[in-house]
């Protein structure tokens, strides 16, 4: 009942809406059979300028835009106020069962395909949606969280794989639930500083590595390795570590709607550069009732 009273309170305090228009679109063609498809979340109400690209996990071998979990997702953040686009695209895993190096090149060559498509999606936004470049906010579940990741680290070291992207463009975030960084140069390094990231994690993740896997010239870098390197970068980030915890992080986007928003405010709106990092260290999912309190006053208070 209490919760129940809270949330009523947020409510009123906050102010949700509801979406009104959801459409699908082709936002790019591969081999010029496949289309790419995009579906774009509408608010009622706008009230950020900012468009979150959220993209689904499957390990690059199933999932859609259409998962119940990403649904949930674009649908709470639209109510908020943003508007919200997710995307398909290619599954470069998709029925892959070789074993040692040629399953990590594989993995490899799968994440840099999402990067291609990711970064068509954004150019998609920006020449047909209206969208300015430095307002497009990165987001993502497992694999969807890698690419955004890798995405934002792959255009700030001017890859190949992101040059459809304007190279003037900086994502204004980078939000990951359940994600990590590929390298094949040995430790994160960033030409161009990063986006502002929020990062949420299991430490116990047994999928998506909590930590770090270096297998040669390879290393695939987890929340609490990246958080390293971004602090060695001074770069702002917010990470929220669920000890004990494993893989099931990745589904609590939608759970997690009131510090995106801050996250949104204070790090990108506002540009502060701000280092937030909190530990969870039981297995109660939702954030206490009074740590939403204090943010809620921050937010709507010093807004």
């Amino acid at each position: 009942m209490k919760k129940l009273m809270f949330l009523l309170l947020f409510v009123g305090v906050v102010g949700i809406t509801s979406a009104t228009h959801v459409r699908n679109v082709v936002y790019a063609t591969r081999y010029d059979t496949l289309d790419l498809y995009m579906t774009i979340y509408e608010p009622t109400e706008l009230k950020f300028d900012h468009v979150i690209l959220y993209v689904h996990g499957g390990a690059f071998m199933t999932g859609s835009r259409n998962d119940s979990i990403v649904v949930a997702y674009c649908r709470v953040m639209s109510e908020r106020g943003f508007r919200v686009a997710t995307i398909d695209y290619r599954l470069g895993m998709e029925s892959f069962t070789l074993k040692g190096m040629k399953f990590v090149k594989a993995i490899q060559n799968a994440i840099y395909m999402a990067v291609e498509d990711c970064s068509a999606a954004v150019v998609y936004l920006i020449e047909n949606e209206g969208v300015g470049g430095d307002k497009v906010i990165l987001a993502g579940s497992s694999a969807g969280a890698i690419m955004a990741l890798q995405t934002d680290y792959m255009h700030s070291n001017g890859s190949w794989y992101t040059a459809l992207l304007p190279d003037t463009l900086r994502f204004a975030g980078v939000i990951a639930y359940s994600g990590a960084v590929l390298t094949t140069e040995g430790l994160i390094d960033y030409a161009r500083s990063p986006a502002p990231t929020m990062l949420f994690h299991g430490t116990k993740d047994n999928i998506v590595t909590y930590n770090e896997i270096r297998l040669f010239k390879y290393g695939f870098f987890g929340t609490n390795s990246l958080v390293k390197r971004l602090k060695k970068y001074n770069c702002p980030y917010y990470v929220r570590r669920y000890k004990g915890l494993s893989h099931e992080v990745c589904h609590y986007g939608s759970k997690t709607a009131l510090e995106t928003e801050y996250f949104v405010q204070r790090y990108i709106i506002e540009k502060r550069h701000l280092i937030i990092d909190e530990t969870y260290k039981n297995t109660d999912i939702d954030p206490k009732i009074e740590h939403y309190d204090q943010l809620r006053y921050e937010f709507t208070h010093n807004r």
